[in-house]
C-alpha cells in the first residue's frame, strides 16, 4: 500500500482555459514520482480505500459532492492536501461559491529560507486555520494569503498550499509555444530576438527575477526544485502528528547530494579539438557527453577513443542551416540519427542535443525524440549570456507531458536543461559557474555545464573546465554522462516503497540496483530483513531524517521495520 494517493478527478471539468487546453493536474502523478515518495492514485468513488495521505490539485475547485467526500475523508482521520484552487472546500475557505484572485506571476515568501517565483496561485483571504509563509504578488506584494494554510478536521488534518503545482510545473518546465521569437532581456543582454526559433523564445520565467552574480545576471532560483522541497516538506510536517512514516527514494545512489554533467557541442568537428579535449578531461579524470553535429561528424578513431575512454557519444541535431538533410522535421532528425549510427559504429544514442537550442511548436519535438528512441534531451537551456541559470525552474530531470488533444501524454523520455554555455575567460564568470554549481548541489539535481570544443583555442577556456570540474570535486560531487543520469532515472522509477503497516515497509525492484539510499523520519532505528543497520542521522529538505543506503536484489523485496527512540 502506498502511503500518499493522488485524487485524479474533483467532481468537475478540471481542463485549465489556455492556450493548450491541458488539464496541467494529469503531471501530479509524475511530479509525486519525482520526489520519490510512495503514491498512487485514485478517483473520488476509491476515496474508502485511500491512503492515509490524500493529494488533490485543482485549477478550478471543486463539486458539492467531492467537497463532501473530501470532508468525510479527513473527519475520519486522513491528511488532506489541497493545492491550487480551493473553491468548494467549505471546510478550508469560507466562500465555497466564490474564487479568489488568479496570481498569474508571484512568490512564495518563506522569510528565512528565502523567496521563490511561483505560477498560477489563487489568492484568497477567506482561508480558515493557521498558515506559514506568504504569498507575493508579481511585485513582492504580500496578498494576505499564507503559503500553507492547515486546519484540523475531526479526526484529521486538512492543508491548502495555493499554488497550483502541477500547472507551475509544467509551465515552468515546459514553457510557452514557440512560434515567434521572444522577448529580450531591457538591458540588452539577452537578445534572443535573434530571428532563430529556440527554446529560450518560450520561457516563463521572467527577466526581473534574474540576480547580479559578480556582474553577471543569471537565474539563480530553480523555481520548481523549491516547489517540490516544499511540497516534501509540508507532506513531512502534516504526517509528524500523526506518528506516520513518510520515506522517500533518495534522487541518487549511494546518498550522493547531487551530480554533475558536462556535455560539448561538436559544431565544427575539428579532429583537432577533440583529441585537446580528450586528453584534457583524462587529466581531470572524469567522463562527458559529446553531442557530434551534422554534416562532417569526427574520424572514426575520434569516436572508437571516446567510446574506450568512457565518454558518451550523443547527437547534436542540426536544424538551422541550408545544408541538405538539416531542416525541423522529424525525417531529418531521423536521417541525423542513423547517421551518427552509422558513422560512430555504436549500438544506441541515448541523448542528444539541439543547436542553437532550436525550438518549434510545444511538445512536436518529445514526440518525434520518442519515435526515435532516444532517452534524454538537453536541449532547455540558455542561449545567450544574459539568459545563463535555472532559465526553465529546475536542474533534474524531467519527463515532459504532451497537450490535451495528445491525451496528456507522459513521454518516455528526460530532459536534462544546462545551466551555462562555455561561460570562459574572467573571475567574474568563474564565480557565476560556480554558484549555479552551488545552488544546483542544494536543490538535490543536475550540475549540467556545457563547452565547446572548438573554443579550447581561446584564452582560459581549458581553465574554465578545470575550474568547475575541480570545484565539482572538492563539493563532493561526481561527473556523470547524460547517459548515466538517464538510465539512473529510470532504475530510480521502478523501485517500490510499499506500506507493509504502520512502521512497516518492503522496498524492492525487477532489477538489481546499488546503493539505493532511503530516507525515513529522525530518530529512527532501523532493520533490515529482522537486522538492524546502520543509519545516518542528517538534514533532508531542511528538516531532521534518517537515512540508510541499500542493495537490491532483482525481484527480492527487503523488509524494513522502524523503531522511533
Amino acid at each position: 500500500m502506498s502511503v500518499i494517493g493522488f485524487l485524479l478527478d474533483q467532481g468537475i471539468s478540471t481542463h485549465t482555459v489556455s492556450h493548450l487546453g491541458c488539464d496541467y493536474s494529469c503531471y501530479g502523478p509524475e511530479f509525486l514520482r519525482q520526489t520519490g515518495l510512495s503514491y498512487c492514485c485514485l478517483n473520488l468513488a476509491e476515496l474508502a480505500e485511500a491512503p492515509p495521505i490524500l493529494w488533490a490539485n485543482s485549477s478550478l475547485g471543486y463539486s458539492p459532492a467531492a467537497a463532501e467526500s473530501l470532508e468525510d475523508y479527513v473527519q475520519k482521520g486522513g491528511i488532506l492536501l489541497v493545492s491550487g484552487e480551493a473553491r468548494g472546500l467549505g471546510f478550508l475557505v469560507e466562500k465555497p461559491r466564490r474564487s479568489g484572485a488568479v496570481v498569474s506571476e508571484g512568490y512564495i515568501n518563506l522569510g528565512s529560507e528565502g523567496q521563490f517565483p511561483i505560477r498560477a496561485a489563487s489568492r484568497r483571504t477567506d482561508f480558515i486555520g493557521e498558515g506559514w509563509g506568504e504569498l507575493w504578488d508579481e511585485h513582492r506584494q504580500a496578498t494576505g494569503t499564507p503559503a500553507v494554510v492547515v486546519r484540523r478536521v475531526g479526526k484529521g488534518t486538512a492543508a491548502w498550499l495555493p499554488v497550483d503545482i502541477c500547472r507551475c510545473a509544467v509551465e515552468y518546465m515546459q514553457g510557452r509555444p514557440v512560434w515567434a521569437d521572444g522577448t529580450p532581456a531591457p538591458d540588452g543582454t539577452a537578445a534572443i530576438d535573434d530571428g532563430i526559433l529556440k527554446c529560450d523564445d518560450g520561457v516563463l520565467t521572467r527577466w526581473v527575477d534574474r540576480e547580479v552574480v559578480d556582474g553577471a545576471p543569471a537565474f539563480i532560483v530553480p523555481a520548481v526544485d523549491r516547489l517540490r522541497e516544499m511540497f516534501i516538506q509540508t507532506v513531512w510536517r502534516l504526517a509528524e502528528p500523526f506518528g506516520l512514516a513518510v520515506p522517500q527514494v533518495w534522487y541518487w545512489p549511494q546518498g550522493q547530494k547531487a551530480v554533475a554533467c558536462l556535455s560539448h557541442d561538436s559544431d565544427s568537428n575539428e579532429t583537432r579539438h577533440a583529441w585537446a579535449l580528450m586528453e584534457l578531461l583524462d587529466r581531470l579524470g572524469i567522463n562527458s557527453t559529446w553531442c557530434i553535429m551534422y554534416p562532417g561528424g569526427y574520424e572514426r578513431s575520434v569516436y572508437t577513443a571516446l567510446a574506450e575512454r568512457g565518454h558518451e557519444i550523443a547527437l547534436h541535431y542540426e536544424a538551422f542551416s541550408e545544408q541538405p538533410h538539416c531542416a525541423w522535421g522529424h525525417a531529418d532528425l531521423q536521417f541525423q540519427h542513423e547517421w551518427l549510427l552509422r558513422e560512430s559504429g555504436i549500438a544506441k544514442i541515448y541523448s542528444q542535443k539541439n543547436h542553437l537550442t532550436r525550438w518549434e511548436g510545444w511538445t512536436v519535438f518529445f514526440r518525434w525524440l520518442e519515435a526515435e528512441g532516444i532517452l534524454v534531451d538537453q536541449s532547455k537551456g540558455p542561449s545567450k549570456l544574459g539568459n545563463m541559470g535555472f532559465l526553465f525552474g529546475t536542474c533534474h530531470p524531467w519527463r515532459p507531458m504532451d497537450d490535451a488533444l495528445h491525451q496528456h501524454h507522459l513521454f518516455n523520455l528526460f530532459e536534462i536543461p544546462y545551466l551555462t554555455v562555455d561561460m570562459y575567460g574572467g573571475t567574474a564568470r568563474a564565480g557565476l559557474r560556480r554558484r549555479l554549481l552551488d545552488e544546483a548541489a542544494a536543490a538535490s539535481g543536475v550540475a549540467h555545464f556545457l563547452f565547446h570544443p572548438q573554443r579550447l583555442d581561446e584564452p582560459d577556456m581549458a581553465d574554465a573546465i578545470t575550474d568547475i570540474v575541480r570545484y565539482g570535486q572538492s563539493r563532493g560531487l561526481q561527473w556523470w554522462t547524460s547517459e548515466r543520469i538517464g538510465l539512473w532515472q529510470c532504475q530510480r522509477a521502478r523501485i517500490e516503497l510499499r506500506r507493509e503497516g504502520d512502521l512497516t515497509w518492503s522496498v524492492g525492484s525487477p532489477e538489481e540496483v546499488a546503493g539505493v539510499t532511503l530516507v525515513f523520519p529522525p530518530s529512527t532505528q532501523i532493520a533490515l530483513d529482522g537486522r538492524a543497520v546502520d543509519a545516518v542521522q542528517t538534514v533532508v529538505h531542511g528538516l531532521p531524517r534518517t537515512v540508510i543506503t541499500l542493495d537490491l536484489a532483482a525481484n527480492l523485496r527487503q523488509q524494513v521495520s522502524l523503531q522511533r527512540v
